[in-house]
């Protein structure tokens, strides 16, 4: 999938940045989900997926302790790394801040299809957004909608490169 972002980088230009992103989500299907309630800090690994302006789509119980977080603040971290085979070396991995919330109905077709897309074996299990409604799960669609990123791609940009970016739609 190719990202139709810019991004506010003046090193670097917006395919170099998208490419590199594109290949770090694809090499990864779970990130790690940072919250916040009072000052207090929570975190949780949810599988994702995600559409070409970088909105990561997690499924998730509303009962969560993340879930209720969110509920209260929007503001999340998340964070998604692809494993080396030799720890410290050509790193890669990127640092998504933004917000999340839960997706709404005239968004669930595309968050069912992008995570279908993603996970073939979730379409045994919703096939149609009417089906959320029917109580076949009580997991829910969220959104992260990324605002600005952390990059390192050590074989792409060099050793301890990180690149702090913007999004723009």
């Amino acid at each position: 999938m190719k990202l139709k972002l810019h991004f506010s980088h003046t090193h670097y230009n917006d395919e170099e940045l998208a490419q590199s992103i594109t290949n770090i989500l694809e090499d990864s299907t779970e990130l790690a989900l940072a919250t916040q309630k009072n000052n207090q800090s929570h975190i949780n690994v949810a599988h994702y997926a995600y559409n070409n302006l970088l909105e990561l789509y997690i499924l998730t119980q509303p009962s969560t302790q993340h879930t209720k977080n969110i509920d209260l603040n929007p503001s999340v971290a998340a964070a998604i790394w692809n494993a080396t085979a030799t720890p410290g070396e050509n790193l890669r991995g990127l640092q998504l801040f933004g917000v999340c919330e839960r997706v709404q109905k005239l968004e669930l077709n595309n968050a069912l299809r992008q995570y279908s897309q993603r996970f073939k074996s979730f379409r045994e299990v919703i096939k149609h957004p009417t089906d959320f409604a029917k109580g076949i799960t009580d997991s829910r669609f969220f959104v992260i909608k990324v605002e600005w990123l952390k990059l390192i791609d050590e074989p792409r940009f060099g050793r301890r490169n990180f690149i702090i970016a913007q999004v723009k739609s």
